[in-house]
């Protein structure tokens, strides 16, 4: 499911400033998910469009959603500002978390040509796949943030349209994993995981 994001919210959203996140341990921590919420929910209509992400994400047999966030990106650029409230919009659905000690909540993934072409980052045909399918507990939800468009005007994908984009959190597909956390990328590209946050909620 595609998403936009209303223009009252758009505008909200670009005065907005949330603080740094902290991490508690490899997770987003509880304090910072609570700033970002108390911030996110006093702007028009954001609770509607997470109702809707939340609706596309757990329809029956799994979802997907790209979450359009084209013109917060042009507005703010791709740094801190839209990076955080991409993290909060996160943070409504699951627990974002750096699955690995060596990378940031957020890592960047970028284009090396002289990588194997069907490896991430590599610029050939990448399979459709799952994130950390060899975890113990894999995630619930991976995102892959895209920041700036294919300078060549892109390829055959799950988000064709070469428009600057999150595409957010798609639903692991497999029945028998259990439902733990949840991961996020971008494209120039970042990623956090993330564990679905009733796990985390008293």
């Amino acid at each position: 499911m595609f998403i936009d994001i209303s223009s009252d919210l758009e505008a909200a959203l670009i005065d907005l400033s949330l603080p740094a996140w902290h991490l508690d341990g490899s997770f987003l921590a509880p304090t910072t998910i609570e700033r970002y919420r108390t911030a996110m929910r006093a702007t028009p209509r954001f609770t509607e469009t997470v109702t809707t992400l939340r609706d596309a994400l757990t329809r029956e047999g799994g979802g997907y959603a790209v979450l359009r966030l084209g013109n917060l990106a042009k507005a703010l650029g791709a740094g801190d500002r839209f990076r955080r409230l991409v993290t909060a919009f996160a943070a409504e659905v699951a627990v974002p978390f750096s699955p690995f000690p060596r990378w940031p909540l957020w890592k960047d993934v970028g284009v090396k040509i002289d990588k194997d072409p069907g490896k991430s980052s590599g610029i050939g045909y990448n399979a459709f796949h799952m994130d950390l399918v060899n975890a113990t507990l894999p995630p619930d939800y991976t995102t892959l943030l895209c920041v700036r468009p294919d300078p060549l005007g892109g390829g055959l994908s799950i988000s064709p349209m070469p428009t600057r984009r999150w595409r957010g959190f798609r639903r692991t597909a497999a029945p028998c994993w259990p439902s733990r956390p949840t991961t996020t990328e971008t494209s120039s590209t970042c990623s956090p995981w993330a564990r679905s946050t009733s796990r985390f909620r008293s």
